[in-house]
C-alpha cells in the first residue's frame, strides 16, 4: 500500500463502520418499534403465559422456525399476512383494535430489514427496590420505589431549592413492559414538552434521579422554565395563587393517596408542604403529560395565549397591516399543502424573538376564496400562526374568521394525520405536524401572476411585491428551521424520522390498553387485576373485557380509575373533578337523583329569550350544592350563596325569582353551568382568576396537613355535572 493510498484508506473505513452502524442502529430501532406494536396488539393472546395458536410473539427463534416471520420478505410471512388479510384470519381479531396504517408499514419494515431479534426491555434494578420494613403490599412495590427515589432527590436538594422541584415518572413503562430504546423515546418526549411550554430563553433538559435503563424519574426546576410564577390568584385572597404546574396537578387523573404510607408522609414534610402544590401529588405520568399538557385547554393557559389574534399580535409586537403596507411581509400562495384541505396563503413577519409565520385558509376554492382570483384581497375562513419561543421552538395559535381563538381547527379546513378523528388540536396537533420547524412549500401565485396578461381585476404590481420568486423561500425557511433544530439538538432529539412526541402521544391517546398495561399504571399484580375484573364492582364499570384478553379505550379506563384504585384498596384516588377537562365525575350512586338543567329541554337559546338554571333533589334526603357559571372566555362565578342546602324533594333555581330570570343577548356562544353536589356540608370552592388563563374553582377535600390532617380513609363523596348553554 502506498502513501496515498494509506490516506484515503482511514476514512474509507470509517465512512464503512459509519454506514454499518446507522444501518444496525435502523434495524435496532425497528425491531423495538414492533415490539412495542406486537406488546400492544398481540402479546395478551401470544405471550409466554398464554399461546394461543401455539405463537409466543416475543420468541423470535420460534417465529422464524415456524415461518410466521420470514426475514427479508413481509409477503411470505404468516405475521404479515394476517395483519393485512381482509377476510375472518385477519390478526388482531374483529373483536380488537386494528394495527394502523403506519404500525403494519413497521412491521414491514422489519421484516424487510431482516426482522432483526426484539431488544430485551428495561428492567428495575433489584437494588432500587423498597425495603421488605417500608412495603405494605406486594401491588404497592413500584409506586414506592419512585416515592423512595425521589425522596432520596429531594434529600440531596438545599431546603431553599425544594419548592421548586417537581418530577415526571416513565416507571410504569417498565412495569408494563417497554425497550430501552422506547424508554428513551419518551424521554426526549417530555423534554420536548417541557420546552414548548416554556417563554425562557433556554433549552432545559430534566434531569434523570435514577438509573433504570437511563432513567425513569425525571425532576425539573421550576424556576428553569418561568413556571414557579402564579399564573392566577384566589379572587378573595391574594396571597393565594396557581402557577401553571397546579394547573396540570388539578387535571391529573393517575394519583393515588398511598394509605398509611411512611415513606409518603416523609415526602408530604419534607417536599410537598414546602412546594404548597394545589394538590398533594408527588409526580405525575410522562406520556400523560406529553399528551393533556400540550393540548387545549392546558396548553392555551400554560403559555398564556390570548383570546384573539389581534391581542397575540399586539402582545408579540408584531404590527400585520404595516408590515404588508411596507413590504416587510412576504408571502406564499399555495394551492396544494399538506394539511390544508383547500389552497392557503403563508405570510411571514419578523419579530423580537425571531419570525411570526401566519396562514390564512379556507372553506373552499372557488369566489373571493380562491387565491388566485385575487391574491392581493381575500376572505380566509382561520388560519394557523406559528411563533418562534425565546429558546428557538415553536407555538401555535389557531383561529376563525373572525380572529377568535379555537381549540381545533375545522376538519373541512385541515387534518391532522396523527389523530384518528383527524382533527388538529392547537398545542399538541401542530407540533406533531411541525416536527422540524416550518414545513417546505412552493408559491404558486407568483409565476401566474407574471404571467397574465392585460388587467388581470386586481392590483397586479402589488402582488407581485407581496409573492416573491420561488427562489426566496428555501433560504428563509431553512434559517427559520435552523433555530428550530438547534433547540432539537440541545434538547437530545436524535432526528428519529417518528417524532418523539408523536409517538409518546399517539399511542397514549389512541391505543386501548391490556390488563398487562391497566395493572401497570394501577401498580397492581396484572393476574389480581384480570380476577377482580369479574367481581360486580368491576363489571359495572365496563372494564370486564380485561379478565379474557379484551382491551379498554383510555377514555373509558381513566374515567373509572378512581373508582378501580378504591376497589382494590390500592389507596384514595386524588380525583380531578376541579379540573375543567373533566366535565362529569360521581362517586356516589345516592346522588343520582340530583339534577342540573335550564328552563329549556336543550338548553338552546335565542336572542331575548329569558333563561333560568334549576338543580332537583329527587331524593328523600337533604343534599348541599354550589353551582358555577363559566362565560365563553373562561370566567367562573358563583350562582349559589357558597355551599347551599337542598331539602329533599326540592328545585334550587337562579335567579331565585321567576320574575328576574336571565334575558339573553345574540352572538354569546358557549357557556357552561357547573354543578358540585354531596351528602355532606363542604368548603365552597376558591375562584381563582388571572390573565390570559381560563378560572380554575378549587376545593379543599385534599387539603396538606397545614389546614388539618389530611382525610386518606375515602374519596370525597360528591358529584360534579356540567351543562353547556349555547346561544346563537
Amino acid at each position: 500500500m502506498n502513501f496515498t493510498t494509506r490516506i484515503y484508506a482511514i476514512p474509507l473505513i470509517a465512512f464503512v463502520a459509519c454506514s454499518v452502524s446507522a444501518h444496525a442502529q435502523m434495524n435496532s430501532t425497528l425491531a423495538s418499534e414492533a415490539k412495542e406494536i406486537l406488546r400492544r396488539h398481540c402479546a395478551e393472546c401470544h405471550s409466554e403465559t398464554d399461546t394461543r395458536g401455539g405463537v409466543s410473539i416475543f420468541d423470535h427463534a420460534s417465529l422464524i422456525d415456524a415461518g410466521i416471520v420470514v426475514a427479508g420478505k413481509p409477503d411470505d410471512s404468516m405475521m404479515y399476512q394476517l395483519m393485512t388479510s381482509t377476510d375472518d384470519d385477519v390478526m388482531p381479531p374483529s373483536s380488537r383494535p386494528t394495527l394502523s396504517a403506519d404500525q403494519i408499514a413497521t412491521i414491514r419494515q422489519w421484516i424487510s430489514a431482516g426482522a432483526d431479534a426484539f431488544p430485551s426491555d428495561a428492567v428495575i434494578d433489584a437494588e432500587r427496590q423498597p425495603s421488605d420494613d417500608v412495603l405494605e403490599s406486594p401491588s404497592d412495590a413500584s409506586d414506592l420505589s419512585v416515592l423512595e427515589t425521589i425522596l432520596d432527590h429531594v434529600r440531596e436538594t438545599p431546603p431553599s431549592d425544594r419548592a421548586f422541584l417537581r418530577f415526571i415518572s416513565l416507571r410504569h413503562l417498565v412495569d408494563g413492559g417497554i425497550t430501552p430504546e422506547r424508554l428513551s423515546v419518551h424521554r426526549v418526549a417530555v423534554a420536548k414538552a417541557i420546552n414548548h411550554l416554556s417563554r425562557q430563553s433556554d433549552i432545559v433538559v430534566p434531569t434523570v434521579v435514577d438509573k433504570i435503563s437511563g432513567g425513569t424519574i425525571l425532576a425539573i426546576d421550576l424556576r428553569q422554565l418561568g413556571w414557579h410564577r402564579a399564573v392566577l390568584h384566589d379572587t378573595e385572597d391574594e396571597t393565594r395563587s396557581l402557577n401553571s404546574f397546579d394547573l396540570a396537578l388539578l387535571e391529573y387523573p393517575y394519583a393515588v393517596l398511598p394509605l398509611d404510607s411512611e415513606i409518603f408522609d416523609q415526602i408530604e414534610a419534607e417536599f410537598l408542604n414546602i412546594a404548597k402544590q394545589v394538590r398533594p401529588i408527588a409526580y405525575v405520568r410522562g406520556d400523560w403529560f406529553c399528551s393533556v399538557a400540550l393540548g387545549p385547554d392546558l396548553y392555551h393557559d400554560w403559555l398564556q395565549l390570548p383570546r384573539t389574534i389581534t391581542e397575540l399580535e399586539t402582545s408579540l409586537d408584531v404590527d400585520v397591516q404595516s408590515n404588508v403596507a411596507s413590504g416587510i411581509a412576504k408571502r406564499a400562495g399555495l394551492t396544494i399543502s399538506g394539511v390544508s384541505r383547500n389552497n392557503r396563503v403563508v405570510e411571514r413577519h419578523p419579530y423580537r424573538d425571531g419570525d411570526y409565520w401566519k396562514s390564512y385558509d379556507f372553506q373552499s376554492n372557488i369566489g373571493d376564496e380562491n387565491i388566485l382570483r385575487d391574491p392581493v384581497n381575500f376572505r380566509a375562513s382561520g388560519g394557523e400562526m406559528i411563533f418562534r419561543l425565546p429558546n428557538g421552538l415553536q407555538a401555535y395559535f389557531v383561529c376563525d374568521a373572525h380572529g377568535n381563538r379555537l381549540d381545533a381547527a375545522p376538519t373541512s379546513i385541515v387534518v391532522d394525520k396523527f389523530a384518528s378523528d383527524k382533527v388538529v388540536r392547537n398545542g399538541l396537533g401542530c407540533i406533531r405536524c411541525h416536527s422540524r420547524g416550518i414545513k417546505e412549500f412552493r408559491d404558486s401565485v407568483y409565476d401566474i401572476v407574471l404571467a397574465l396578461p392585460g388587467n388581470p381585476g386586481f392590483d397586479r404590481r402589488r402582488a407581485i411585491e407581496l409573492y416573491p420568486e420561488n427562489d426566496h423561500w428555501p433560504a428563509v425557511v431553512a434559517g427559520d428551521c435552523a433555530k428550530f433544530q438547534a433547540a432539537l439538538d440541545a434538547l437530545g432529539d436524535d432526528g428519529s424520522p417518528r417524532e418523539q412526541v408523536s409517538t409518546v402521544s399517539s399511542v397514549f391517546l389512541e391505543s386501548a390498553l391490556t390488563v398487562d398495561q391497566a395493572a401497570a399504571e394501577l401498580g397492581a399484580d396484572s393476574n389480581t387485576l384480570k380476577a377482580s375484573c369479574l367481581a360486580p364492582g368491576f363489571a359495572r364499570l365496563g372494564l370486564a373485557p380485561l379478565s379474557s384478553g379484551g382491551v379498554i379505550r383510555r377514555d373509558a379506563w381513566e374515567d373509572n380509575f378512581d373508582a378501580a384504585v378504591s376497589i382494590l384498596g390500592l389507596g384514595v384516588p386524588v380525583v380531578p373533578f376541579d379540573g375543567n377537562l373533566r366535565s362529569e365525575y360521581v362517586s356516589s350512586e345516592s346522588l343520582d337523583a340530583i339534577t342540573l338543567g335550564t328552563n329549556k329541554p336543550n338548553n338552546f337559546f335565542e336572542p331575548g329569550d329569558k333563561l333560568s338554571v334549576n338543580v332537583v333533589n329527587d331524593s328523600d334526603r337533604d343534599v348541599f350544592i354550589e353551582v358555577v357559571g363559566v362565560s365563553v372566555d373562561g370566567q367562573r362565578v358563583r350562582l349559589t350563596e357558597g355551599v347551599e342546602k337542598l331539602a329533599a324533594r326540592s328545585t334550587f333555581r337562579f335567579p331565585k325569582s321567576a320574575d328576574a330570570a336571565i334575558e339573553v343577548r345574540g352572538g354569546i356562544g358557549r357557556e357552561q353551568i357547573v354543578l358540585f353536589a354531596s351528602n355532606g356540608v363542604f368548603a365552597a370552592g376558591r375562584i381563582y382568576r388571572g390573565k390570559n388563563t381560563a378560572d380554575r374553582v378549587t376545593h379543599s377535600f385534599y387539603d396538606s396537613p397545614e389546614h388539618g390532617k389530611r382525610r386518606r380513609s375515602q374519596t370525597p363523596t360528591v358529584i360534579k355535572k356540567t351543562i353547556t348553554i349555547e346561544t346563537r
